[in-house]
């Protein structure tokens, strides 16, 4: 019998059906297969019209109902709950006392995540508390579900003992009154207990809760939070904000900006050169008329990521082009990411600005350290990609958009670059492109690099591994998964949206 470590490594590459299988083996292989299928509880219902007479659970079989037995329970790291949650009222909605009884039983969750599209008021108050008695816990993401719109009371501190809060503009009327009488704490406020994070995740942050965070949970965190991540709409976070939140974020590693039209770029890397340790970062690019000339140097930064709208001209292309030019030239950059805002699923005609200028920058001045390149939806021309090919020698993953002739000049180019595992074309100008994708084509473009093992051509998907042949020899053999549907998130393969 294998060892359980040496057993647990090669099933942790085998699907969830194999995996279920497998746990009927014998009680070592049970043992391990458990703590591969209960590591990550999801709870994401999928939309329905009887979501208001539904009692919230998942019909059985289910994974998040099993995984509340005790002999699971301890096994579960991480809990996501999201998608359409039923809004029908406790007792009906059994959601909230299981809910309840899952964060008491998963002693060793170290990540939660509490991103529902549509939720029922207050389920989350309790957990919320619970939280706090979670010893192992990490990392945190929360929406708006665990916001609530009353006005905060900065956790019952005064604005006379922290003066630099958010919420200090107070009335002075009635103030002895309220002493006297508190109210009770808002989720935003008991969300704020929380301590021990590593990284925190606020999606959509309002006013409320940025006058809970800043300084008073950023203060409480700041000895141990790396990652703080604030998405989608920002328009909350003011330059003020911004300046407030500064001195509590010192260590911090990783850091990512929603849209907010009230920060200005001179605000923005103003702020993010103060921060010595910043090496992840993520921001929103819309175009400024102000946008100074040169940005702050960033010299820690490895990864960058930038949200942006559609261009539509040459001009557009060109002056966001110019944005990430100023935000990456003096930083040691290894990943790279350019992120369309609402991408279609489907080309659509119309003119397709290239994203050359870009490609000259990187082979120019970061070939010897990029290592991921994700430029999803960009525009690149063939005679560039050869450029990046032969420069950029360590890249291991390459995203681009561009004509069908892109591929035979990666087929030609490819082969300096030693470490790259995948590529993802998604080829433009071409009405009848996915008809004529062969597996002479696939088989070319796999064997151009040595390491190529996963190829994506607009919405197909392959991979290569070795086989043996009949006579003894062994093949590289490609593979379409048919399982495979493009989708437009950050991930180049399989990431499930909650």
């Amino acid at each position: 019998m294998l060892p359980y470590d040496v057993l647990l490594h090669l099933l942790a590459f085998s699907d969830t059906r194999q995996l279920l299988y497998l746990s009927l083996v014998n009680r070592e292989f049970n043992s391990a297969a458990s703590k591969l299928l209960y590591s990550n509880v999801t709870l994401s219902p999928h939309f329905s019209s009887q979501e208001h007479d539904s009692n919230g659970l998942p019909s059985c079989p289910s994974q998040f109902i099993s995984a509340l037995s005790p002999t699971y329970a301890t096994l579960v790291r991480e809990l996501r709950v999201g998608g359409f949650l039923s809004k029908a009222e406790p007792p009906r909605n059994k959601l909230y006392s299981v809910l309840q009884e899952a964060l008491t039983l998963f002693t060793n969750v170290q990540s939660v995540t509490f991103l529902p599209k549509c939720w029922p008021d207050n389920l989350f108050r309790e957990p919320l508390n619970l939280l706090q008695s979670c010893r192992s816990l990490k990392r945190l993401a929360v929406n708006a579900s665990c916001f609530d719109d009353e006005l905060a009371s900065a956790l019952a501190i005064s604005p006379a003992d922290n003066p630099s809060s958010l919420s200090s503009i107070a009335e002075d009327d009635g103030e002895d009154d309220r002493e006297d009488l508190p109210a009770p704490l808002s989720k935003a406020e008991i969300l704020g207990r929380t301590t021990g994070l590593t990284t925190l995740t606020l999606s959509n942050p309002t006013r409320k809760i940025l006058q809970v965070l800043i300084p008073y949970w950023l203060s409480s965190l700041s000895d141990m939070l790396l990652e703080l991540h604030l998405l989608h709409n920002c328009g909350s976070i003011t330059p003020g904000v911004l300046s407030s939140a500064l001195p509590h974020l010192q260590s911090l590693r990783a850091l990512s900006i929603g849209l907010s039209y009230s920060l200005t770029d001179h605000d923005i890397f103003t702020s993010l050169a103060q921060l010595p340790c910043l090496q992840t970062l993520a921001l929103n690019y819309y175009p400024q008329n102000t946008s100074p000339p040169r940005f702050p140097a960033l010299l820690a930064l490895k990864s960058f990521t930038a949200h942006y709208p559609r261009p539509e001209t040459r001009k557009d292309s060109d002056r966001l082009v110019k944005w990430v030019r100023k935000a990456i030239r003096h930083s040691p950059i290894e990943i790279l990411s350019l992120v369309e805002d609402f991408p279609p699923l489907e080309h659509r005609p119309g003119p397709n600005p290239n994203f050359d200028g870009l490609i000259d920058h990187l082979v120019s001045i970061h070939a010897k350290r990029l290592r991921i390149l994700d430029l999803r939806s960009c525009f690149v021309g063939h005679r560039a990609l050869e450029r990046l090919c032969l420069s950029c020698e360590k890249l291991d993953s390459v995203r681009v958009a561009g004509g069908r002739e892109i591929l035979p000049t990666f087929i030609e180019s490819a082969s300096n670059m030693s470490s790259l595992h995948s590529v993802s074309f998604r080829i433009r100008k071409f009405k009848v492109f996915d008809e004529v994708i062969d597996d002479e084509l696939v088989a070319k473009i796999m064997k151009s690099s040595p390491m190529l093992r996963v190829i994506v051509l607009n919405n197909q998907r392959w991979e290569g591994s070795w086989s043996h042949t009949e006579d003894g020899d062994i093949q590289l053999v490609v593979n379409l998964d048919k399982g495979y549907l493009r989708t437009n998130d950050d991930s180049m393969f399989h990431e499930k949206e909650l």
